[in-house]
């Protein structure tokens, strides 16, 4: 999909510890009153594409886990859109990192 325009909530640059030109991508994520997202990015040119997508904050937290993304920032970004979302995200990092 080409558009000017992210779909959702603007995330901005998201620091992972992906691929190197990762920093060059927009995030933005679609969130649902059931707690379904639709994570998405843009690169340079304005392709939109769909990242991921699940059903939970911690399906969001698994994957950020999995792809290296900098979760602390992603959370201060969540709390603005969902207090919710953002602490059942943050309730998979505390089990993993043993900080509950």
């Amino acid at each position: 999909m080409t558009d000017a325009s992210l779909p959702g909530h603007h995330l901005g640059h998201i620091n992972t510890a992906g691929a190197a030109d990762d920093w060059l991508l927009e995030f933005s994520i679609a969130l649902d009153a059931d707690g379904f997202y639709i994570l998405y990015s843009r690169d340079q040119e304005g392709n939109v594409r769909e990242v991921h997508s699940g059903t939970s904050g911690r399906a969001l937290g698994e994957y950020a886990a999995l792809h290296g993304v900098d979760w602390e920032e992603l959370h201060r970004d969540l709390q603005h859109i969902d207090i919710g979302f953002a602490g059942d995200f943050m309730r998979y990092f505390e089990h993993r990192l043993g900080l509950a």
